[in-house]
């Protein structure tokens, strides 16, 4: 059965797992994973609603990036939901219309 761990969704590893795939699988977690939460880019499409973003375990996922580049045309202000998991983000919103986003957790505040 495999975990993962509860904010960045890593795969966890128990004792024996993962047998003669223990580096693939670590060097997913450090080499990728790891790496996009601590200074990784994730591009944003917004869609003229609210749009989510999720975590996906074990696999890259623009809710694991520390910073977030949200794109798209707004025509009012619209929000922004991403995961409620104990994590920074920066949000630069590069979306064009003019109008704010407002960035909240799938918590609901």
């Amino acid at each position: 059965m495999v975990t993962y761990s509860t904010n960045l969704a890593l795969t966890l590893m128990a004792y024996g797992d993962n047998v003669d795939t223990w580096g693939s699988t670590n060097n997913t977690n450090l080499g990728t994973l790891l790496e996009q939460s601590i200074v990784g880019q994730g591009a944003v499409a917004m869609s003229d609603a609210t749009t989510t973003i999720t975590m996906t375990s074990g696999a890259s996922a623009a809710a694991r990036c520390i910073f977030l580049n949200l794109t798209g045309s707004l025509t009012g202000q619209r929000t922004l939901v991403v995961p409620t998991i104990n994590k920074p983000y920066i949000v630069m919103n590069n979306t064009t219309g003019g109008f704010s986003v407002v960035v909240q957790t799938s918590g609901g505040s």
